[in-house]
């Protein structure tokens, strides 16, 4: 199921006025204490509709009003958060890519948080930068999606990996984001830079320039609609499109060579106006029923070791040919593969 939001600074506001005293008793319970007379507007921006499931829920239970405000991509949430991070406007910032997240945590941006129920989540993505400084919220793999019947009638081959996309059968055929403002084609592009090197990865992207339809958003459901051919992304877009709109033509491939994968990242904003609401948020986020919520309408992996078990199936780990992610090293250089992207690659464009 897809939710919408409203974006580009969108506002949804959640109201709700419940006595002091009940509020101290049932955060208390859920998740520790929160100060009496201090519920205020609790902040979120987002890279997920499931953010508006979490607020509604976390409302009901404590009484916190929570203001969700849709970003058009993690490098929007990532500008917005820097713009204000003098005076920041915002508590939590949910979902979306691991890059940027990491980025605004090396500049200072966000701050560490350890859950409250730590030993319940998976050790291998709840905390990908170390020092608690990103938490993990879900796990997603990138592959290449393609639309069987639109290949077949054009009499091109499916593709096998990442060299296979540069073939000149291709051409106008593949969507992919901007690295610019998207969290997944930025996982793309330190995806490829990983495996082959940075001036190997930059000539990579350039070359296939000539085979991408447009640097767009909802390829995934243009891909379905046969008006692509395939796009790269993560798997789970496509499995949740198959699942939902129940597409017999999509397929996920992984590629031969190996691929990378998202960490979807909860930071909490450093210095922002309601910081123990905001734990108190991503307690809730990241607790068994928070997860619970989160694997009901999302097709990638929860970080919750329980919820795992019972996750709608989006993936075949073993078939994923998952590389070594730096996540950290990702991080860290983002700003500038972003900036030598648009010099090498972009200067000449799709």
């Amino acid at each position: 199921m897809n939710l919408s939001f409203s974006k580009n600074g969108g506002h949804i506001y959640f109201r709700f006025f419940i006595q002091n005293t009940l509020v101290l008793l049932i955060i208390g319970v859920a998740a520790g204490t929160c100060h009496a007379g201090q519920v205020k507007t609790l902040t979120v921006y987002s890279v997920t509709g499931f953010s508006l499931h979490a607020g509604r829920i976390f409302r009901q239970d404590t009484g916190v009003k929570v203001r969700v405000i849709g970003m058009n991509g993690n490098g929007a949430a990532f500008e917005r958060i820097k713009g204000e991070h003098l005076h920041p406007k915002a508590d939590v910032w949910l979902g979306g890519s691991l890059g940027a997240h990491a980025q605004a945590s090396f500049e200072g941006f966000t701050t560490s948080f350890r859950p409250a129920n730590w030993k319940e989540l998976d050790p291998r993505f709840r905390d990908p930068l170390g020092n608690y400084r990103v938490m993990g919220l879900y796990m997603g793999a990138l592959g290449i999606v393609v639309n069987t019947a639109y290949l077949e009638n054009k009499g091109t081959p499916l593709p096998t990996g990442w060299q296979s996309l540069l073939s000149d059968s291709y051409q106008g055929m593949i969507g992919m984001k901007s690295p610019l403002v998207s969290g997944t084609a930025y996982t793309t592009v330190s995806t490829l830079v990983q495996l082959m090197g940075e001036e190997t990865a930059l000539n990579y992207f350039k070359n296939l320039s000539k085979n991408l339809s447009s640097y767009t958003h909802s390829h995934t459901r243009r891909v379905s609609l046969g008006q692509l051919g395939m796009t790269i992304t993560f798997a789970h877009e496509a499995i949740e499109e198959m699942a939902v709109k129940k597409d017999n033509h999509l397929k996920v491939i992984y590629p031969e060579e190996g691929t990378g994968y998202e960490i979807g990242g909860i930071s909490l904003i450093k210095n922002g106006p309601n910081p123990e609401a905001a734990k108190h948020f991503i307690n809730f986020v990241l607790s068994e029923r928070g997860q619970r919520l989160f694997a009901k309408t999302n097709y990638q992996l929860p970080v919750h070791l329980k919820v795992q078990k019972h996750a709608l199936p989006s993936f075949d780990e073993e078939k994923m040919r998952l590389i070594n992610y730096d996540f950290s090293w990702s991080g860290k250089h983002r700003q500038r593969l972003i900036e030598n992207y648009k010099k090498k690659v972009l200067a000449e464009g799709p």
